[in-house]
């Protein structure tokens, strides 16, 4: 599909980049920010990235007194990119021609990365014309750098209303299928630019549907998986239709690929959708893998359905998976229940652990349940407290806040007063030494 040059400009108003960033770097190479110094920097300066900075800071301070200077250097600088940075610089100051300049710069480029990175630049001042160089480019090999400033450019593109809709879904769907394929980290920063663009395409394309499902499962970026996941949920919850809920209760129920039906079982519960709790029961009766039959009782039982929280004991002491006792540990706990106590201070006990600080993050759930044995309560206590060096300085001050904040509910131990005295004065953590001797005081009073 053919983009017209000029489709759509001025869509959206030229969001500036921090200025004090390219003083920084101006001033590392001993240059001043006064308009005669960057004149001199940008003409004369033998480092191209100089020039470009230079050049770059003249426009976003609106020095059109240089716009003389910036026509020069779009004719001669032998740097590409520089040339390329006096065209933007000419269509920033709004300069006669300076955009359309920058346009056929963009078309005239051999370099392929320079030119989709112009394309993008363009579509800031809402100018397409550089649309089919960033779709070819999005559909060459992964991890090229030109496909890599394809996605950023896409991202751009994609935000211009004015461009046809069919070629817009078009460029998001290249644009996740080269984020997902690549595994890039910055996926959550385009899923976010994509958040509600995509919404008034998604219940008219399947692919992109079923391409951020794919993002939600299988992406190596927690981050990004965990966007995608709000991001359905979202759009879900505004458009949800029987075909959705069939579809995601046929996926938690039948998909051969675990993460998918854990995934689709965490949808339905994020959309409380309650009138899918007689397959959520199959499932925890009947999925083969523990995680999909814990994801399912935990749905169960944050929708109040009876014998939810029986169904997550039950899985609690019959795993034999120590992770899995904990999380559900901690889950009955949330819910007032402290059935998972014991095993929660058995793992403290041990002498190794996989994650000592989720151990930690479960007593600290239970600890101020009134309901929990006395006895029991001064023993997480006191099992927190000598591990608390072994977990991150974060956690740790969290824990002695919160011990602060409920220090009045229990008489603390000998040996709880004893190990709270060697943090106070040994942990190499400073804030943690200062809460330490908070509680030391309170204690002893």
């Amino acid at each position: 599909m053919v983009i017209s040059p000029g489709a759509g400009r001025a869509s959206r108003p030229f969001n500036p980049e921090p200025w004090y960033w390219l003083k920084d770097t101006l001033r590392e190479h001993g240059v001043a920010t006064d308009l005669s110094a960057l004149m001199e920097a940008a003409s004369h300066h033998e480092s191209s990235l100089v020039r470009a900075t230079s050049i770059d800071l003249i426009s976003r301070l609106e020095y059109t007194e240089a716009v003389p200077l910036l026509w020069e250097r779009l004719a001669h600088d032998e740097a590409l990119f520089v040339r390329a940075d006096a065209a933007i610089a000419l269509a920033r100051l709004e300069a006669d021609g300076g955009l359309e300049a920058a346009e056929q710069l963009m078309i005239t480029m051999k370099d392929k990365r320079q030119q989709v990175i112009m394309a993008g630049r363009l579509a800031e001042f809402g100018v397409s014309s550089g649309a089919e160089f960033v779709t070819e480019q999005l559909l060459v090999p992964p991890k090229t750098s030109a496909r890599s400033s394809a996605v950023r450019a896409a991202s751009e593109l994609i935000q211009m209303t004015d461009i046809d809709k069919d070629f817009r879904r078009e460029l998001a769907t290249l644009m996740l299928t080269s984020l997902r394929d690549e595994f890039d980290v910055r996926l959550r920063y385009y899923l976010t630019i994509l958040r509600e663009n995509l919404e008034a395409w998604f219940r008219a394309d399947k692919t992109i549907e079923k391409l951020i499902l794919e993002i939600a499962v299988c992406d190596s970026d927690e981050e990004a998986r965990e966007r995608a996941v709000l991001l359905l949920t979202e759009l879900y919850s505004r458009h949800l239709t029987a075909t959705n809920i069939h579809e995601l209760v046929e996926i938690a129920s039948q998909h051969e690929n675990i993460l998918f039906r854990r995934t689709a079982v965490d949808l339905l519960g994020r959309l409380e959708y309650r009138e899918a709790v007689p397959e959520l029961w199959k499932i925890v009766e009947n999925d083969a893998s523990p995680s999909v039959r814990i994801d399912a009782a935990v749905i169960l039982a944050r929708f109040g359905v009876e014998g939810g929280l029986d169904a997550i004991e039950k899985l609690m002491l019959t795993s034999a998976n120590r992770i899995h006792q904990l999380f559900l540990a901690g889950e009955l706990a949330e819910h007032g229940v402290t059935s998972g106590a014991s095993l929660t201070l058995n793992a403290l006990r041990e002498p190794h652990s996989y994650d000592r600080g989720s151990e930690v993050a479960v007593a600290e759930k239970l600890i101020p349940l009134q309901q929990l044995d006395r006895r029991l309560r001064q023993k997480l206590v006191e099992a927190v407290l000598e591990h608390l060096q072994g977990i991150k300085p974060s956690q740790s001050c969290g824990v002695l806040l919160y011990l602060r904040g409920y220090g009045d509910w229990f008489r603390p131990t000998k040996r709880a007063k004893l190990l709270m005295a060697q943090l106070a004065t040994s942990d190499p953590d400073d804030s943690v030494r200062t809460y330490a001797q908070t509680l030391v005081e309170r204690w002893s009073s």
